[in-house]
C-alpha cells in the first residue's frame, strides 16, 4: 500500500542517487535537488491526506497519527519553502537529505507502538538534527551542535535505561500490553523514560541544551527545532503515558509539576535575558509546559486540548523564527 512514509524514505534515497549522479557527470548547478526535496514532501503530505500513515511491526496507525504527521509534513514545507527562498539550502545538498531525515524520524517517533522503535526513531530524527545545527560549519555553530549532541546522548542512555526498567516491570515493550505491572521496577522505569523524552520536548530541567542551541543556530533550523522536533516529543509522551499506561496519581502529579516547573521557571528566565533570540527560546520552553498539564490531567479532553495546543504553538514557532530570520 502506498503511503507518506514510503514515499519519504524512497525519497532520501533518489535525493542521495542524484546527488552521487551529479557529482560523477560534474554538474555544478545543484538548484533541482532542492525542487526534488521539496517534491518530495509535497508528495508526501498530498499521499498523508488520501491514504494515512503505514501499519508495520512497531510502527502502527492510530487514530490521531494520521493528523499529526499530515501537520509535521505541512510545516516542514513551510520551513523547507522558507529556507530556499531565503538562500538558507544554497550551496550544498546535504542539508536537503539531513531535512528529509529528520521530518522522517518525527513521523516515525508518531508511529512507534514500541518503546525500542521510539528510541530508534528519536535517534534518527537526533542525528538529523546535529547536521542540520551544524550546517553553516561556524564555530557557533559547532558549539551549538557539540551542546545538542552531549545533551542527546545524555537523554538517550537515561531513555534506554527507563525502557529497561520498564521491560523488567512489565515484561512487554509493546504499548498496547504495558497493562502487565510489576509496580516498583515498571515507575521507577517511567520516571527515567519521562526524564529521557523531556530533554527532546524541552520541559524543565531538561530544557539546559535549548536556548544555547536555538541561539547559536540559524534561525530556520530553530524553527524546525522548536516546531517539529519539539511536537515530536510531545506526542511520543502523549502516545506512552494516555494511550499506554493506566493513569494513576503519581504520574499525574508528576507531570503537573514539570509542567507547572517549566511554564514558571521558563518565564522567569526570560525576563533576566538580553538578547531576543534567546526571549523567544525560553518563551517557546514555556509553551512546552502548557502543553503538558492537559497529559497530566489524563483525561480525554485535556489531552485533545494538548494536541490542540501543540499544533498552535508549533505553528506560531516556526512562523516566528523565520520572521527573525529575515532581521538577523
Amino acid at each position: 500500500m502506498i503511503n507518506s512514509e514510503y514515499i519519504l524514505f524512497a525519497g532520501i534515497g533518489l535525493a542521495i542517487v542524484v546527488d552521487l549522479l551529479r557529482k560523477e557527470l560534474h554538474v555544478e548547478k545543484k538548484s533541482y535537488i532542492h525542487v526534488l526535496t521539496l517534491a518530495i514532501l509535497v508528495v508526501s503530505f498530498i499521499t498523508e491526506i488520501l491514504y494515512g500513515n503505514m501499519s508495520v511491526p512497531f510502527y502502527n496507525a492510530s487514530q490521531y497519527s494520521y493528523f499529526i504527521n499530515g501537520f509535521l509534513l505541512f510545516l516542514s514545507i513551510v520551513i523547507y519553502s522558507f529556507m530556499w527562498a531565503d538562500g538558507g539550502v544554497e550551496g550544498s545538498t546535504y542539508l536537503d537529505i539531513l531535512f528529509l531525515l529528520a521530518v522522517g524520524g518525527a513521523m516515525l517517533v508518531v508511529l512507534s507502538s514500541n518503546l525500542l522503535s521510539l528510541a530508534v526513531a528519536i535517534e534518527m530524527l537526533s542525528i538529523a538534527s546535529y547536521g542540520l545545527v551544524y550546517f553553516q560549519k561556524s564555530d557557533r555553530h559547532l558549539e551549538a551542535a557539540v551542546k545538542y549532541l552531549t545533551t542527546s546522548i545524555v537523554s538517550m542512555a537515561i531513555l534506554l535505561f527507563g525502557i529497561s526498567l520498564v521491560f523488567a516491570g512489565s515484561g512487554t515493550l509493546s504499548f498496547t500490553s504495558l497493562y502487565k505491572i510489576n509496580f516498583v521496577p515498571f515507575v521507577a522505569g517511567i520516571v527515567f523514560v519521562v526524564v529521557g523524552l523531556s530533554f527532546k520536548s524541552t520541559l524543565v530541567p531538561f530544557h539546559m541544551w535549548a536556548p544555547d542551541v536555538y541561539e547559536a543556530s540559524d534561525s530556520s533550523i530553530t524553527a524546525f527545532l522548536s516546531s517539529i522536533s519539539k511536537t515530536a516529543g510531545l506526542v511520543a509522551l502523549i502516545r506512552i503515558f494516555f494511550f499506554a499506561v493506566p493513569a494513576s496519581h503519581i504520574i499525574s502529579t508528576l507531570f503537573l509539576g514539570i509542567a507547572l516547573v517549566t511554564i514558571f521557571f521558563s518565564i522567569f528566565l526570560a525576563t533576566v535575558q538580553d538578547r531576543i533570540k534567546r526571549i523567544l527560546a525560553y518563551s517557546s520552553i514555556s509553551q512546552a509546559g502548557f502543553a503538558f498539564i492537559g497529559l497530566g490531567l489524563f483525561t480525554t479532553g485535556s489531552v485533545f486540548a494538548s494536541v490542540f495546543y501543540i499544533f498552535s504553538f508549533a505553528i506560531a514557532d516556526a512562523l516566528i523564527f523565520l520572521a527573525y530570520r529575515l532581521f538577523e
